[in-house]
């Protein structure tokens, strides 16, 4: 049975340096997977991808800012619903203050618009739930300098 991660985590908490592995392993990653679609999972220009990896039995792991919020990750859950698979969670610490940090050392490396990073960490922080089977990982300083 294929396995759907939900990779959870603030701007600049890491996800993206996490799912380096599983893209060198051929794992169908879809990182910040709502960019560009309208706000419903639904609407999501990726999902009939997502589907179809699914349904072929590939594992698939998608990773999304909105997935913070409990009622986001149940929408994804129900639009994926028909499609057997096992669920993981894995959720990075709700750690606003390291992500900040991190934030403001890549935009020095990266064209970044910091000041919408710092409002969405702010905003993301307050919302920021993590489900109880869900495997958590710390925050870490980011390799920017």
């Amino acid at each position: 049975m294929p396995k759907l991660t939900l990779l959870i985590g603030l701007s600049a908490s890491g996800k993206s340096t996490y799912l380096e592995p599983f893209m060198h392993d051929g794992v169908p990653v879809f990182d910040d997977f709502m960019k560009g679609s309208p706000p419903e999972f639904v609407n999501c220009k990726h999902l009939e991808k997502i589907r179809q990896h699914l349904a072929a039995g590939r594992d698939v792991v998608i990773s999304d800012i909105r997935l913070i919020r409990a009622s986001f990750r149940e929408e994804v859950l129900s639009g994926l619903s028909g499609y057997e698979f096992e669920i993981e969670h894995v959720c990075f610490s709700n750690d606003p203050q390291t992500c900040l940090q991190n934030s403001a050392r890549r935009v020095t490396q990266q064209a970044r618009d910091h000041e919408c990073e710092i409002e969405l960490i702010t905003k993301y922080s307050r919302e920021y739930t993590i489900p109880e089977s869900a495997t958590v990982i710390e925050v870490v300083r980011s390799k920017y300098t």
